[in-house]
């Protein structure tokens, strides 16, 4: 059957109006749309996705939402703009009664107002599977770095790998969740919904509810086993919140705070649909910045005319980024880049073949996201391959130091610094 996976940032341009974004709104007239997780795209893009599914409904088009929770405060957007329950849309829950009277119980948890234990966690690794997951990609590497000095059992997994690398390491703990082997794996968020794993005990930093209940989903996920104790450790430590963070304070402050009457329970799938629907009450939430960007984006959205924007401002969102290989793997790799620029210089190579050597390029890079327009100084401001002011590649060396082992899987991937981090570069 036709069918085209695609990010919201490619499809939803339409809201803007702008001459050329209009056959996006004409193909989901005829189609039926399939929007994964909606509650974990930032405010800004809530609204857009409530706004799009709204004018999608009203041409005729047809969509589904499939998430594990959905915040009743999207719920009360929605109606607001006119898509109704039983009207425009059915809010089906797929667990049915017999499921929420026969629960399998997989979490128990246990909140810490500390930095997490080491020692407690490499103890742990001897015998079990465990998964450590950060709120920053300087935290887990330095993390990282501290338990590779006790244990050889140690691994890594970021975002901020060369793809080549990224791959490898995706490949290799998805083989370890499967596998018999005991061991301590230390990530970031990038595991919430990409990886199909499943390991023995989680060891989180806290976060906003709709990031905790993805991460505990990553711990005792095929409930093997019965947990007599707490199986997730849940660390406040406020790492990554706050006004340069990734999670708006008041977000986090309410999911801490109400997830706290759950702590030694068993927390069964009911009563985590009941904590993301305390958390994420409209009526509660009222005030928030994360409630007001949403309806600040709609009323704009509804205000919007066919002439207000160009089409190369119809943006879902506005995020720079750079592209950058590493100067350790550019010189490994040298030839590839100088005979693969070369081939992109010709007028007579075939787009098909252009298409495979920049593959083969990007599979040494990974991305800068700027998120205020600051360049990045370790970067080189000229592209890889550029000459007689020509650019032939997006690609850009960087002297920030990388470092990788594709033999063992080890390294902590490219290094710069937490104050990078929170100065607006994510990865």
């Amino acid at each position: 059957q036709p069918l085209t996976v695609c990010t919201v940032d490619q499809l939803f341009k339409f809201v803007y109006k702008a001459l050329g974004t209009e056959i996006f709104a004409a193909t989901l007239k005829y189609s039926k749309l399939i929007l994964d997780e909606i509650q974990s795209y930032e405010p800004a893009v809530i609204a857009i996705i409530i706004y799009g599914l709204k004018t999608i409904q009203e041409m005729g088009g047809r969509f589904a939402i499939i998430t594990a929770t959905f915040p009743p405060v999207l719920k009360h957007f929605m109606e607001e703009n006119g898509l109704i329950e039983n009207k425009q849309y059915i809010f089906k829950d797929f667990t049915g009664e017999e499921y929420l009277t026969n629960q399998v119980v997989r979490h128990k948890i246990r909140i810490r107002k500390s930095e997490m234990d080491i020692d407690e966690i490499l103890e742990q690794g001897r015998n079990k599977k465990i998964l450590v997951i950060c709120n920053t990609v300087s935290r887990a590497q330095k993390i990282y770095k501290e338990m590779q000095e006790k244990s050889e059992n140690v691994y890594l997994l970021h975002s901020r790998y060369i793809r080549r690398d990224r791959a490898f390491l995706e490949k290799q703990i998805m083989d370890f969740a499967e596998s018999e082997e005991a061991g301590i794996w230390i990530t970031t968020q990038i595991v919430e919904a990409s990886l199909d794993i499943d390991f023995d005990v989680l060891h989180t930093e806290m976060c906003t509810a709709d990031s905790l209940l993805q991460r505990m989903g990553r711990c005792n996920r095929k409930g093997r086993y019965f947990p007599e104790e707490a199986n997730v450790i849940i660390y406040d430590n406020r790492n990554g919140v706050g006004k340069n963070g990734i999670y708006d304070s008041v977000m986090y402050d309410r999911s801490l705070k109400l997830l706290a009457q759950y702590e030694n329970l068993e927390f069964v799938e009911s009563m985590k649909t009941i904590y993301m629907n305390q958390v994420y009450d409209s009526d509660e939430i009222k005030g928030t910045g994360y409630y007001e960007e949403i309806e600040k984006c709609l009323n704009k959205l509804s205000e919007i005319h066919p002439v207000d924007y160009k089409l190369k401002d119809a943006e879902i969102r506005k995020i720079n980024s750079v592209t950058v290989v590493p100067e350790e793997i550019y010189q490994e790799k040298m030839d590839l880049f100088e005979c693969g620029t070369d081939f992109l210089r010709k007028s007579n190579v075939s787009k098909e073949t252009k298409s495979l050597i920049r593959s083969k390029l990007e599979d040494m890079t990974l991305n800068f996201s700027i998120y205020r327009n600051k360049y990045p100084e370790n970067v080189d401001r000229v592209s890889v391959g550029f000459k007689n002011c020509k650019k032939v590649t997006d690609i850009h060396r960087t002297d920030y130091k990388y470092e990788f082992d594709p033999k063992t899987g080890k390294g902590q991937g490219l290094l710069t610094s937490e104050i990078l981090e929170q100065c607006g570069y994510f990865m």
